[in-house]
């Protein structure tokens, strides 16, 4: 399992929609941070403290540039132009994400079918469907950063 890790986490700065500039500033910053943190040493940890904020910040702007969070926020002022698709987007979600949270693994396919046939007018607006397409995409994009962040950490 921790080999799949491995892999999923080198790849969620690919597949994430990072540019190779975006991955080499990243893998740069890891490698001279790395070395750096050696030469604090335990004593000092403030500095290394103080040092993760700048990078975080650095890492946040990278993330602002990606295409799926320009995307998301794209959707997201288009849809709140219109408070009533707002609020079916909203609804839409909650449910979908209701039936994950409850149905049993056995049902959750057919409850998932069910819901999207029920919804399908809804889905076939292109505010909602590309809205919640953008949302879902940048999710996408976080799980695998947090997934790469805590294989990262954990690996030994």
């Amino acid at each position: 399992m921790l080999e799949s890790a491995r892999k999923n986490a080198g790849r969620s700065r690919v597949t994430g929609g990072w540019n190779k500039n975006q991955r080499d500033r990243f893998d740069r910053r890891a490698r001279d941070e790395y070395h750096a943190s050696e030469a604090y040493g335990s004593a000092d940890r403030s500095a290394v403290y103080g040092s993760l904020a700048g990078e975080l910040e650095e890492f946040v702007t990278l993330i602002r540039e990606t295409p799926e969070y320009i995307n998301y926020q794209t959707q997201k002022k288009k849809i709140s132009e219109n408070p009533e698709l707002k609020k079916a987007a909203d609804t839409l979600r909650m449910e979908n994400f209701d039936i994950h949270m409850t149905a049993s693994d056995e049902d959750v396919a057919e409850e998932v079918l069910k819901f999207a046939e029920n919804n399908e007018a809804l889905y076939r607006i292109p505010e909602i469907y590309d809205y919640l397409s953008a949302e879902a995409s940048f999710c996408k994009m976080m799980q695998d950063v947090f997934d790469g962040i805590l294989n990262g950490i954990l690996e030994e």
